[in-house]
């Protein structure tokens, strides 16, 4: 689900993600955030005829990764999925993933994305900066764009952590982690899981915005964890909160 509140210049948002069932919206904030009365929403079971006014293709996808297949069955799911295929024993060649674009061509100050995803049983998490969700305006890119928020998934080999890694007037603020190390994926799950995305846009200079994500209803990451480090920020190293400016 997509949900979104208005006021502010918002900018072309780009998402890169695995969806069983995907809503959109925009409202108001804080704790597990959930917009009330959104002024615009999006939702698709993938049952039907694709949406191209929303979904823009394949991105990335269609050069190199692996490409998704759209309103996929699946005996263990409540409807028709967006199929992302995972490649085994590929991770290390930066070869096992998949991309599926999408195009808000409307103003919001803040988004609520909420998707069900399945984690196979083969999947171990090797890999580093496997991107897992990413907002941008403007041109493609951290050190390109007008604004990105990003997360990624970073493999240990038994779970990838989730990192927030902002950019701003083709500033890129580097990756930051939730110290408590609540991982996004475990190796071996098998199993879906409910993810639910927050992005509050700052209104003013006196004003920060945040970005959370939740996994199943537990926190995984936000930029406004106490034990959030700035690993990688270097010269950069502001609190992360002001990347939302």
């Amino acid at each position: 689900m997509f949900m979104v509140n208005k006021d502010l210049k918002a900018e072309v948002l780009k998402l890169l993600f695995v969806v069983l069932t995907l809503c959109f919206g925009i409202a108001s904030a804080l704790a597990q955030t959930t917009l009330v009365n959104p002024e615009w929403e999006f939702f698709d079971d993938f049952e039907g005829a694709i949406d191209n006014t929303f979904w823009s293709g394949l991105g990335g996808a269609s050069l190199n990764g692996v490409k998704p297949n759209y309103g996929v069955n699946r005996p263990d799911a409540t409807s028709k999925v967006l199929e992302m295929i995972y490649v085994p024993n590929s991770e290390g060649g930066g070869d096992s993933w998949s991309e599926y674009d999408f195009f808000l061509g409307i103003d919001a100050v803040q988004v609520e994305v909420s998707f069900k995803m399945f984690t196979p049983a083969d999947y171990m998490p090797v890999e580093n900066n496997h991107k897992f969700f990413y907002l941008h305006s403007g041109n493609y890119g951290n050190s390109a764009a007008n604004i990105v928020v990003n997360a990624a998934a970073w493999g240990n080999g038994s779970v990838a952590l989730p990192s927030i890694n902002p950019g701003i007037d083709q500033v890129n603020y580097g990756h930051s982690w939730n110290m408590d190390q609540v991982p996004i994926m475990e190796a071996g799950s098998g199993e879906w899981s409910t993810y639910q995305i927050f992005l509050e846009l700052a209104t003013d200079s006196m004003d920060y915005g945040f970005y959370e994500i939740y996994k199943d209803g537990t926190l995984l990451i936000a930029t406004y964890v106490p034990n959030l480090n700035d690993w990688g920020w270097g010269a950069l190293a502001i609190p992360i909160s002001m990347a939302m400016n």
